[in-house]
């Protein structure tokens, strides 16, 4: 089973894990576990609110099994008008392009999820690992920031 069927309708966002169908808000958690074991009742049930307050309490398996890690995604993909158009996730929702393909849409999601800033005339390479915030490296040109983030990809977010 793949991490995002794994995770499907979970989203975190500072600190909180959110269970999230259509848009739609179905509570929050401060740990995974949580929102694993709530989102699989909610499952349960098609995701009826008044089915799931009569199920009864059985306990949380997810506590006492090592989970597979949580990916953290930026960037949102979505296909317009044949077209698929990467946009960063969150209030902003920045524009950062329209691609032909899936795949050149998904390096760049990628790229963008990895949180290349601009700051101090240099591009930094930034991302969110266990819940803590890892610096790759300041780069001069956006290019560049994007070729280390392919490095760190092949080698598994690991420095060398």
């Amino acid at each position: 089973m793949s991490y995002k069927s794994f995770y499907r309708h979970i989203v975190e966002n500072n600190g909180l894990y959110w269970i999230k169908k259509d848009n739609e808000n179905f509570g929050s958690y401060r740990r995974i576990e949580d929102a694993l074991y709530e989102r699989d009742r909610l499952m349960a049930v098609d995701w009826d609110w008044d089915k799931y307050m009569e199920l009864p309490d059985t306990p949380n398996n997810y506590i006492h099994i090592n989970l597979p890690p949580f990916q953290h995604h930026a960037s949102y993909i979505t296909v317009d008008c044949e077209h698929w158009v990467v946009r960063d996730k969150g209030r902003s929702q920045k524009y950062r392009g329209r691609f032909n393909s899936f795949e050149e849409a998904k390096k760049v999601a990628t790229i963008y999820s990895a949180n290349i800033s601009h700051r101090r005339k240099a591009f930094r390479v930034q991302r969110r690992i266990d819940g803590k915030t890892r610096y790759f490296g300041r780069y001069p040109t956006r290019e560049k920031a994007e070729e280390r983030v392919r490095e760190l990809e092949a080698n598994g977010w690991r420095k060398k």
